[in-house]
């Protein structure tokens, strides 16, 4: 997908998804930080123990990062968002299982994974899909999409 393949009806639709995706991307990522620090000091885990699991999402960031790229060229930035959604709600379900911070360190590598797969993902497609005469007005309404997501992320708990 490129703007030069997209009719102003296709680009449209394809800005709109992947903005939709910025805000449920950064509203879950902003869900998963204080829920699990809180839950995880209502069990009793320490300091030490809630901070090493908070760092488990950045941590999978940059172990990911550099295997996106072919990931998004092989499959395309809306196909790899949708899978990393679905790995989401997957992870996110999974937590209440079992109550162990060490399985929720896994658990949170693995949102950190899908989460970040996501934002880059929605990255290279918002530039795709948006036409150098609108792209400063296009990446202006993504950010702010992803800040009331996290600002929605946060206000859930």
């Amino acid at each position: 997908m490129t703007v030069a393949t997209l009719n102003p009806s296709e680009r449209f639709r394809s800005l709109v998804a992947v903005i939709s995706a910025m805000c449920v991307t950064a509203a879950l990522y902003a869900l998963s930080l204080p829920l699990f620090a809180t839950r995880l000091d209502e069990m009793g885990e320490s300091e030490t123990v809630i901070g090493i699991n908070a760092a488990a999402q950045a941590i999978a960031l940059l172990a990911v990062a550099p295997f996106a790229p072919r990931l998004l060229q092989k499959f395309g930035p809306a196909v790899v968002m949708l899978w990393m959604l679905a790995g989401t709600l997957v992870f996110i379900l999974l937590c209440p299982l079992y109550e162990n911070a060490w399985y929720w360190l896994v658990l949170r590598l693995l949102l950190g994974t899908t989460t970040s797969i996501m934002w880059i993902a929605g990255e290279a497609w918002v530039n795709q899909a948006s036409d150098d005469a609108g792209r400063g007005r296009v990446l202006a309404i993504y950010g702010v999409a992803g800040a009331a997501g996290t600002m929605a992320g946060f206000g859930v708990i």
